[in-house]
């Protein structure tokens, strides 16, 4: 798929002052599927103007009678943080920020993080 072109098809004969997309979260797991969903949502930042936040999830594991711990190593977590956000930056977003999030599932904390912060879009590729 051709993003431009899937930009294009979504948002046409709008403007970007018509669409009114301010917050952008962007997950990611350091997958490939998650850096097309990086390029993806950086053109869309780009062509809007929005703040984009790329956020991962560091998934708890263990419980009540064994101690917590999580999948990722923290410092592995914020390499593909940072690697994606220096992405996004190439591709064109301009305001590029980052969130470590942590959660007993993925799919829960990406969505409770978006519904307090308020964000508009979530684009994921994981």
């Amino acid at each position: 798929m051709a993003y431009g072109s899937a930009l294009h098809n979504v948002f046409h004969g709008h403007t970007s002052e018509e669409i009114m997309v301010h917050k952008i979260l962007c997950a990611v797991d350091g997958t490939s599927h998650s850096d097309k969903a990086v390029q993806f949502a950086a053109e869309l930042a780009s062509k809007l103007g929005s703040k984009l936040t790329i956020a991962s999830v560091n998934v708890m594991i263990g419980g009540a009678r064994s101690g917590a711990m999580y999948l990722k190593e923290d410092r592995d977590v914020q390499q593909a943080l940072d690697a994606a956000a220096k992405a996004a930056a190439a591709g064109g977003a301009k305001d590029v920020a980052t969130a470590y999030l942590r959660s007993r599932e993925a799919a829960a904390g990406v969505v409770a993080y978006a519904e307090q912060e308020d964000f508009d879009i979530i684009v994921t590729g994981t």
